[in-house]
């Protein structure tokens, strides 16, 4: 059984379905869509939702507002659960309106992903468990965007499209199709592909300089952001084994283990008054840098209950308007939409 949500990945790399050592990738972005939904989900039965942070304060009102906007007058359904022939998925959003269905889901991410397989996949259950409806509605709701993905498919359409599914990636998991979203895939620990790729990849880079173009680049890339998730892993279990079981030997008259060295820490709390003592106030600016993130924190530690985004914000509003704000260029080498510059993160 395949779950929708997996659709996406499995589309463009069929394989990915067939891992027999499954990792599932964690994010704070994943933890945090799964706060959003769950609360969400909460508000839309009546029922009071938990503390949120700000930001996800804002992204949960935004999909209340628009849970609203549609048409349909008929039977919701909140997180409803369906499996049909080799597909089940829980849908965040039902609405049966007579012959025709809303299916919604919410994405509080950023960026332009594809979920057009997944909602595909949403539409077809919907269409087994009710055999009048003759379409339906599939939104991708995009909160931080505050736009909508909208299509409306009929019962043979969806019917033609499980058919391909079935046909090309359902029962075609032989075939591998490594790239980007191999970051993402479950299957990681063990595809033959992939391994396949990154001997090749080490390969070409030993070769220095020589083999690297431009050309190289596209081929490379993904590859090398794979490897280095690998090797990054790899460097903190070292790290743990050495903390908790001690030295490693080297085998070459050495070990690796972990070191001590010191550098001096300055209570900030403690020195100020010294600070002013010796130095100018434009001195003493020079020796501070101020964290933004840390800056919002306090301001939010003392905000009122239910204020504190509220406070925040008219507190940089000040800052700006006495000039104590400015907004700095820097550039960051990442992959955009070739057409609309858009992050695809």
């Amino acid at each position: 059984m395949t779950r929708c949500s997996s659709l996406p990945l499995a589309v463009r790399c069929p394989a990915s379905l067939a891992a027999e050592i499954a990792i599932d990738p964690y994010s704070d972005d994943a933890e945090r869509g799964t706060n959003i939904h769950r609360a969400i989900a909460l508000a839309a039965r009546g029922k009071q939702i938990p503390p949120l942070e700000d930001d996800e304060e804002v992204l949960v009102s935004a999909a209340l507002m628009m849970l609203e906007d549609t048409d349909f007058k008929g039977t919701r359904y909140i997180e409803q659960s369906f499996q049909a022939g080799e597909l089940s998925g829980t849908i965040d959003l039902l609405e049966i309106d007579y012959d025709r269905a809303l299916v919604q889901d919410w994405k509080s991410g950023w960026g332009d992903k594809e979920y057009e397989a997944q909602m595909m996949g949403y539409a077809w259950l919907v269409f087994q468990k009710y055999p009048d409806l003759e379409e339906v509605m599939i939104r991708v709701v995009r909160l931080q965007l505050q736009k909508m993905d909208v299509k409306v498919v009929s019962r043979a359409y969806a019917e033609s499209w499980y058919e391909e599914l079935v046909r090309n990636t359902l029962h075609n998991t032989k075939t591998f199709s490594p790239g980007g979203h191999c970051d993402k895939c479950p299957r990681q620990a063990e595809c033959p592909a992939l391994a396949a790729q990154n001997r090749q990849m080490a390969l070409m880079l030993f070769e220095g300089e020589q083999a690297l173009t431009r050309k190289t680049v596209p081929e490379l890339w993904y590859r090398v952001a794979a490897a280095q998730k690998v090797l990054d892993y790899f460097h903190a279990w070292t790290r743990n084994q050495v903390s908790a079981h001690g030295p490693i030997d080297m085998g070459n008259g050495k070990q690796l283990a972990l070191i001590t060295t010191h550098r001096t820490k300055i209570d900030a709390s403690k020195t100020w008054p010294f600070m002013e003592e010796a130095l100018t106030p434009n001195e003493v600016a020079a020796c501070v840098t101020i964290k933004k993130t840390d800056l919002e924190e306090a301001l939010k530690a003392h905000a009122p209950k239910g204020k504190k985004g509220e406070t925040v914000k008219a507190f940089f509003e000040k800052l700006a308007a006495a000039g104590a704000t400015a907004k700095e260029p820097f550039q960051m080498l990442r992959e955009v939409n070739a057409n609309t510059g858009a992050n695809n993160e």
